[in-house]
């Protein structure tokens, strides 16, 4: 349960500001999670038995920014938070082309990993997160991977 609070904050704290005209993004349910009601300011989340969480939400684009914008400020953002980028790659989603950046942190002596998805147009951002333990993350990171790149608009 430490995990699920420790991503909770962490999402929460890197959360834009949201907007209810904003289109809902919606993932595909990736096997063995189990989708959660209430999301608090997300449109979708889900967790497996082990704490690995996945989430989605759809924000205002009020900047204008391009999707390398939004990942680069989300990267800044995470880095000063003290997580280390290990990856980053253009990925195809059924919104357009997204940007995904695989990071990892130590968290009260525990390896974490954290993935983060982003796509915009020129009126929304659409994140896409994931996190958990490492060694339980790394058991469910294919179908993670997959649900991740499954994000669609309502």
């Amino acid at each position: 349960m430490r995990t699920t609070h420790i991503l909770s904050a962490l999402f929460l704290g890197i959360s834009l500001l949201a907007s209810a005209c904003t289109p809902a993004a919606k993932l595909d349910a990736p096997p063995g999670f189990a989708t959660l009601k209430s999301q608090g300011g997300y449109d979708y989340r889900a967790v497996n038995a082990h704490g690995v969480v996945v989430a989605a939400r759809t924000e205002p684009n009020e900047l204008h920014g391009n999707t390398t914008f939004w990942a680069d400020s989300l990267e800044e953002k995470l880095t000063r938070a003290g997580y280390a980028k290990e990856s980053a790659t253009d990925v195809d989603t059924r919104v357009g082309k997204a940007k995904m950046q695989k990071y990892a942190a130590t968290r009260d002596g525990r390896d974490m990993t954290y993935w983060l998805l982003v796509v915009s147009n020129e009126k929304s951002v659409v994140v896409v997160e994931a996190g958990g333990d490492k060694e339980t993350f790394d058991k469910a990171s294919k179908e993670v991977e997959s649900t991740m790149k499954s994000v669609a608009m309502n």
